[in-house]
């Protein structure tokens, strides 16, 4: 029996529902033109599985499809060009499916790549694809034109009959409503704030009063994605996504596990939604960790809020603890939450750095219902292309975890780590895997040599420095990845940031 992930690409889709596709030119979805989708699939069964995929055309009822073999553990990406017949400038959304259990991401970009993308474009984000569907959907990131920002919303129909949706965005207490046109099984549809009206027809706040909160329903299962960027920017340069939260994401705690004031010249913003159905009063512990360069010190600080309304938003800023520091963060409430983290550079640091552009990404917080204590992670780079992932494990659990273990597969074999240890409630990063020391691999080694050399150019370590990884625990844990450009101090190539959370499995 096919297991199946709904995804809404910008051109594909697992039951992960995700916009995929290429769709170059079509500046009325995001500012600029040049964007399109590669969507990584991760086999997280025990054999090799043939993967097959369903592109749905959002202006009419033609589909595209495409499979691929993807050994167990490893990955494989699906682009544009995978699917015959896909024209430019498609638009859509996807439905994966194997024999074997998966997991997706897709990353969307307008990056100039062999016959895609745009000159100058330098945007990219990345978002899980839904593994979990429902009749309703919660963003709690909403911006109109917000200090120059945008969210586009795409909306997935993952049921099995046509339906409309209706998109609640709450402002200041004011809601604006809009309701979709009828929308395909598999297919989807897009939208902005600025779509919605209150019931007096006026349109919602933007500029400096444009950030709000939102609320999707339907009378059939959707998924979901928001892809946030400059509102009016040619060619676009950020990019930043999540997919929309489900009630199966529904939790009086989550967890964050990287959180930054002024890390590295780096900021963030912790979003939190309540999505109870009352008021609720909500606090963050943050523990930051030693960092001897940044001047950090590793201990706990705190921040709350209370009173806030059904279906708000509010943004706890991460001047609550020391700056120079990271921090993992928890989230607990007097009712159910769902929650998001947005990073950029400060300007302080974009003024010293005068050559390089900003780089925002955006995660969504794990809720505890989530936690067990394996992840996969369907995207990462060892220098792959002139891109490398860094990888953010937090520990959740109530004790110390002293067997977290890191299994990468990819195209010249499985590389298993020793066991690492992270503290409760604290988090610990991975990266430059090929570079680490003999010592903490249990078994063959991954180095620079075993990947093919990986030169110091924009090839790098090529196709081989790309794998899916497992990580296993004794403890309960959660997970980011963060791509960027390689070396990740003086990067070769200009380009955004992306970042996506670790999927939880079951052991």
């Amino acid at each position: 029996m096919k297991k199946t992930l709904v995804v809404v690409l910008l051109s594909l889709t697992v039951i992960l529902a995700l916009p995929l596709g290429a769709f170059a030119g079509v500046s009325s979805v995001l500012p600029g033109g040049g964007w399109w989708t590669g969507s990584r699939i991760q086999n997280v069964g025990t054999s090799t599985a043939t993967v097959d995929m369903t592109a749905y055309d959002s202006a009419s009822s033609s589909t595209y499809t495409a499979s691929k073999s993807i050994l167990a553990g490893g990955g494989a990406t699906f682009v544009p060009a995978d699917f015959a017949g896909m024209p430019s400038g498609f638009i859509g959304s996807g439905i994966v499916s194997a024999a074997e259990p998966i997991r997706a991401i897709v990353n969307v970009t307008n990056r100039l790549s062999g016959g895609n993308g745009v000159s100058g474009g330098l945007a990219a984000a990345q978002y899980q694809g839904a593994t979990v569907v429902d009749t309703t959907l919660n963003f709690p990131i909403v911006k109109n034109d917000y200090y120059t920002k945008t969210t586009t919303f795409y909306v997935q129909n993952a049921g099995g009959s046509a339906a409309t949706a209706t998109a609640s965005f709450l402002f200041a207490g004011t809601t604006y409503t809009y309701t979709t046109p009828s929308i395909d099984p598999g297919a989807m549809v897009s939208f902005t704030a600025a779509d919605s009206r209150d019931v007096g027809l006026n349109p919602p706040p933007s500029g400096a009063s444009g950030q709000g909160s939102l609320a999707v329903t339907s009378t059939t299962d959707l998924a979901g994605v928001v892809i946030e960027a400059k509102t009016t920017e040619n060619p676009a340069t950020v990019a930043q996504a999540i997919r929309g939260f489900t009630p199966g994401d529904y939790d009086t705690t989550v967890y964050a596990p990287t959180n930054k004031n002024d890390y590295y010249g780096r900021f963030t913003g912790l979003r939190v939604m309540n999505v109870s159905g009352g008021s609720v009063n909500i606090g963050v512990s943050y523990t930051t960790r030693t960092n001897a360069p940044t001047g950090c010190v590793g201990g706990t600080y705190t921040d709350s809020t209370s009173g806030l309304a059904a279906n708000a938003s509010y943004t706890f800023p991460s001047s609550a603890f020391p700056a120079g520091c990271a921090a993992a963060a928890v989230v607990t409430a007097t009712g159910n939450i769902v929650s998001a983290v947005n990073e950029s550079y400060t300007n302080a640091w974009l003024v010293a750095n005068p050559t390089r552009t900003q780089e925002s990404v955006t995660y969504a917080a794990l809720p505890d219902i989530s936690v067990t204590a394996k992840i996969s992670i369907p995207g990462y780079k060892e220098n792959s292309y002139g891109k490398g992932t860094g990888l953010t494990i937090m520990n959740v659990g109530g004790s110390q975890a002293t067997n977290v273990v890191f299994v990468f597969t990819g195209p010249t074999g499985t590389y298993t780590s020793v066991a690492q240890t992270i503290d409760s409630m604290a988090a610990m990063n991975v990266t430059d895997a090929r570079l680490k020391a003999g010592s903490w691999w249990n078994g063959t080694a991954m180095t620079p040599a075993v990947l093919g050399g990986c030169p110091a150019d924009l090839t790098g370590c090529g196709a081989n420095g790309s794998f899916g990884v497992i990580i296993t625990a004794d403890q309960p844990i959660v997970a980011i990845a963060n791509e960027s450009t390689y070396p990740f101090t003086a990067p070769l190539m200009m380009q955004d940031k992306n970042n996506y959370e670790g999927f939880n499995l079951v052991p």
